[in-house]
């Protein structure tokens, strides 16, 4: 996953970027600097807190974003795609395509897979194909091209299976059970290692009790969320003790109240 994301110097000169409001900009922008995905797609959080926006203003800013197709949203999973990702990113390197099919097999909606796959086709510059994502996934036939080549790629792939033995058993990893921690799923070692930070701080029960409210329970989700419950936690705190302090000084005043004759 991504550790830091920039923007280009022509980002705000861009005619349909140009045209935002204010607010529409900087929640554009907080999303774009926000992406840990090098697919382009994942779970935001903290959007309020990062853009300093009120819920009903952040709620219209994601619909007005979304009409002029400048993100796509899955509803279903949470999950957001930048749709201009892959024209402002490159893939140069074979470091970096690793990276994108990683962060691609982590996207839960299908929806937004195939838009990253769609994004990827108008975007030849950006170094990927969809067979650098994902081999298996299935094309969209509006790129004949890719799905002829895929197809090809299958049918080589099928005439190979053919004339090779049966394996003595079925791989024990697949997709549908992937190995967990503390109930996150740990793609890699750096998950694992994630995984282990999230018990020391907010406890192995906690950590799996809240994996749990999700369907594809990855790092980057189980991380936010927790991080999000543990600030309401604080703010309760802080509120709780604000109203301590008012009752106290209450009591004090009127004891001293009481105390003068009358």
């Amino acid at each position: 996953m991504k550790s830091r994301s920039s923007l280009h110097r022509n980002f705000f000169r861009r005619a349909d970027i140009r045209c935002l409001v204010p607010d529409l900009k900087l929640l554009l922008t907080v999303l774009t600097i926000g992406c840990d995905s090098n697919a382009g797609a994942y779970l935001p959080g903290g959007l309020g807190d990062d853009s300093g926006l009120e819920a009903t203003a952040l709620a219209g800013g994601m619909n007005d974003l979304e009409k002029r197709g400048l993100i796509v949203r899955d509803n279903t999973t949470g999950e957001i795609f930048l749709s201009h990702f892959f024209r402002d990113n490159t893939f140069s390197n074979p470091a970096r395509r690793i990276n994108a099919r990683d962060d691609f097999e982590r996207v839960e909606s299908t929806v937004l897979r195939q838009k990253i796959v769609d994004a990827v086709g108008k975007n030849p510059d950006c170094g990927l194909t969809a067979a650098d994502l994902a081999p298996s996934f299935q094309l969209n036939q509006s790129h004949p091209v890719q799905a002829k080549q895929s197809e090809a790629k299958v049918s080589k792939a099928k005439r190979s299976e053919a004339a090779s033995p049966a394996p003595a058993s079925p791989s024990p990893v697949s997709r549908e059970r992937e190995p967990k921690l503390y109930g996150v799923i740990v793609a890699d070692e750096k998950d694992r290692q994630g995984a282990e930070e999230l018990a020391q701080k907010f406890g192995a029960e906690t950590v799996e009790a809240t994996a749990a409210h999700f369907p594809k329970p990855w790092l980057s989700m189980v991380r936010k969320a927790l991080s999000a419950s543990i600030h309401v936690s604080r703010q309760e705190a802080l509120e709780a003790n604000n109203d301590r302090v008012v009752a106290e000084l209450m009591s004090e005043f009127r004891a001293d109240k009481a105390a003068v004759p009358g």
